[in-house]
């Protein structure tokens, strides 16, 4: 009864913590030793009780070794591949009445703390992760299976839950697939953790009615390129404008702008290496721009060396004379650029210019889709890109009405 008390003492502790306020070192490090402990004291209830050797053991799947541990409980066997999976599953069996609520939501916060972690060691974006927790608000937070338990929650109260949400035509296929997807991580992660029946990923919606959205006018036109660059130049925050005429002669993600620094330029070569890219980062808690050793996709071929037009030769070369000693190729007040600011300055120079008004990250479909009309093949334009593959390529590639079809009908 005494470890039974402590457990439930522990558990009691970690609702002091909500999601939410996982942001700094010493908060994780304290519920790591909290749930360190937790497992121990399951772990020394369960084998008080549980005479079975619990054994690890080796076969193959699918040609590769795979480790598992085995135990017998009540004439079953129990195979996971995690120690800790099995002490779980036989504290399950032994102390029904204590065993904590295995729910969605349950997961859903153990997931978040973890992927919170990896925005601070900047191996996610914390971007990202404002977007799930709005996914969650609205969507999920008051449906009503999150709090069931997983083995009563099933596949079609899924696709029910998918089609009331679309009832009414107010959801994009993109912002359904959002959705989806924030319960696919957390089921991956359910997974991970050996909870069986975890999966929903095979819950279809293909045959929901979403809202129709036409992309191909949102993206800027030769005409619209050409007035913003013009109007850049009487930008009063002069980098931004640089920033973004640049912007405009590559084919790149706002985040590998603010990440260049002069040893990724050869002007001798007129080149530019791509290969980093700047993210936010929790640091002590404040969010900071940090400049990591990878672009978006997280794989070798985002990285690429491109070539200079004369206009961006230009304007880097220009720049480079006025501030050959700064960490980065833009900077503004002794700090990278942020996003926010990007977007606000691009916004004001439509205004002026009388541009319909687009994120920065549609410059990059501009790029995209002028290479297209280029006649450039699409893997050059997959290589130019920094795409990991082809499908995500055609997606950037959009059509005016001013692209005439030919039809050869003879």
């Amino acid at each position: 009864m005494e470890l039974l008390s402590q457990l439930k003492n522990i558990r009691q502790c970690l609702t002091l913590f909500p999601s939410e306020s996982y942001n700094r070192d010493y908060e994780l490090a304290i519920i790591q030793k909290m749930k360190e402990k937790e497992f121990k004291l399951k772990e020394k209830l369960v084998l008080n009780i549980h005479k079975n050797r619990i054994s690890a053991s080796t076969k193959q799947k699918n040609g590769k070794p795979y480790d598992y541990f085995l135990t017998w409980c009540n004439g079953k066997s129990i195979r996971c591949a995690k120690y800790e999976s099995v002490i779980e599953k036989l504290f399950d069996i032994y102390f029904p009445g204590e065993s904590e609520k295995k729910t969605i939501e349950k997961y859903y916060n153990e997931w978040r703390k973890t992927y919170e972690l990896k925005t601070e060691q900047g191996h996610r974006s914390i971007g990202s992760l404002r977007r799930y927790d709005a996914i969650w608000h609205k969507y999920y937070k008051n449906a009503g299976f999150i709090k069931k338990t997983i083995e009563k929650v099933t596949p079609p109260e899924i696709k029910a839950f998918y089609a009331q949400i679309t009832s009414d035509y107010n959801l994009s296929r993109k912002e359904l697939n959002n959705v989806k997807s924030l319960l696919n991580l957390v089921s991956d992660y359910m997974s991970g953790q050996g909870i069986k029946n975890a999966s929903f990923r095979s819950v279809s919606t293909r045959d929901l009615m979403c809202r129709d959205v036409c992309t191909h006018n949102k993206v800027y036109t030769d005409e619209d390129r050409k007035k913003i660059i013009a109007e850049s130049y009487n930008e009063k925050n002069s980098v931004y404008g640089e920033a973004i005429r640049l912007h405009f002669n590559l084919c790149c993600r706002i985040g590998e702008i603010k990440a260049l620094n002069w040893s990724d330029i050869d002007f001798d070569h007129r080149t530019l290496y791509i290969h980093a890219e700047m993210v936010e980062k929790a640091v002590e808690g404040k969010i900071q721009a940090v400049r990591v050793e990878h672009t978006k996709s997280k794989k070798e071929s985002g990285n690429r060396l491109v070539e200079l037009n004369d206009a961006a030769y230009k304007l880097l070369k220009s720049r480079y004379q006025k501030h050959p000693f700064d960490k980065y190729v833009f900077m503004y007040d002794g700090k990278p650029l942020t996003t926010d600011e990007y977007n606000k300055v691009l916004k004001r120079i439509c205004k002026r210019a009388k541009v319909r008004y687009f994120s920065s990250h549609k410059i990059r479909f501009w790029s995209v889709t002028k290479m297209a009309e280029n006649h450039m093949t699409m893997e050059e334009i997959k290589r130019a890109a920094g795409h990991s593959d082809i499908k995500m390529t055609e997606h950037y590639i959009r059509h005016s009405k001013s692209s005439v079809v030919k039809m050869n009908l003879d």
